[in-house]
């Protein structure tokens, strides 16, 4: 149940964030946010760690999210 609801915060605040212009990643591929709150609650090895970039003027222009391996 805990898993839902984190995967549930974490795709509204997406949304929130792809409604303002700003493109999401997985990694290298452009993807949305039910697949990247789906990617957070999987149950792989590893994390996943926000990469914010910028443009010119500092505005965000997308967020990366890339997979940290657990050793």
């Amino acid at each position: 149940m805990k898993k839902n609801k984190g995967k549930e915060r974490l795709q509204i605040e997406l949304e929130a964030v792809s409604r303002r212009g700003i493109t999401l990643w997985l990694g290298e591929e452009l993807s949305n946010p039910e697949e990247i709150a789906e990617a957070h609650t999987i149950a792989e090895p590893g994390e996943y760690m926000r990469d914010y970039v910028q443009n010119k003027d500092g505005k965000i222009t997308k967020i990366r999210f890339d997979k940290i391996k657990n050793q």
